[in-house]
């Protein structure tokens, strides 16, 4: 495997028990009629139980290392209302969305504030919220006149102070101890970078060690409700966790829903 394949692989095992954005993304998925798109899928851990309920669903990711683990996942489960493609959320360059509306959108955990990431650097502030702003316009143009666009992402906070290095997982996969760490990172303002460490101890001693670093923006809400605006989308509920409560400015998480305006 390759450093993204071990990262895909990582992440998957990392997250697989995170449910409280599941619940809320399927719901919201349950209430419409139509097409469902999820943007950066991931590993398909929102959209393979939405697929699960019958609905036609999209899911498209930039890396495809992440998009092998979400198609394993479909084909366990034999639906066929879904499609799983690579494409990226600055381009939409796909031929498959081209003049394809949906009735649900959604792009979950903090996938907006990682658009800083450039390779194993960032991208400035204003790069980032530039292709905020692009990213959130491809939304629009596919989301019908009376869909729903619903998306999460972290409240501003001192990620520095939160934690300097956290452990994350140590787990024995056939045999092998796989180990993730990470480190954090504020190079300037607005933009912190997470340094994931992967190890795995091998049976005769060995050990094999990867780095790979992701960088992320942090919005403020003011920012996001900006931006929003600018797209041409309008809140019509604002939560600060997955438990349904009112933002406020103590908020761990910004979670929108949104319609056209």
């Amino acid at each position: 495997m390759n450093k993204e394949q071990l990262y895909a692989n990582f992440y998957d095992l990392e997250y697989k028990n995170k449910k409280d954005d599941v619940d809320f993304y399927y719901k919201l998925a349950q209430k419409v009629d139509g097409p469902i798109l999820e943007c950066g899928c991931g590993t398909g851990r929102i959209l393979a139980p939405i697929a699960r309920s019958g609905k036609e669903i999209w899911g498209f990711d930039i890396n495809t290392a992440m998009l092998e683990i979400a198609k394993k996942k479909i084909e366990t489960l034999k639906v066929k209302k879904v499609k799983i493609f690579q494409d990226d959320l600055i381009k939409f360059y796909s031929p498959l969305l081209k003049n394809k509306q949906f009735t649900f959108i959604f792009l979950s955990f903090d996938s907006l504030a990682y658009l800083a990431q450039k390779d194993g650097t960032y991208y400035t502030p204003r790069e980032t919220r530039k292709r905020q702003h692009e990213a959130l316009r491809n939304i629009v143009k596919h989301l019908d006149k009376n869909g729903l666009f619903a998306f999460d992402l972290f409240s501003p906070n001192d990620l520095s102070k939160e934690y300097i290095i956290r452990h994350h997982f140590s787990r024995v996969i056939k045999n092998e101890t796989w180990s993730l760490s990470s480190a954090v990172q504020v190079p300037e303002e607005h933009i912190f970078q997470i340094h994931y460490f992967m190890e795995i101890l091998k049976m005769d001693g060995s050990i094999k060690r990867w780095h790979y670093p992701v960088s992320a923006y942090q919005s403020t809400f003011l920012e996001i409700q900006s931006l929003l605006d600018e797209v041409g989308l309008r809140p019509v509920k604002v939560y600060g966790d997955f438990n349904l409560k009112p933002y406020k400015p103590s908020s761990e998480q910004m979670i929108f829903i949104c319609r056209k305006k």
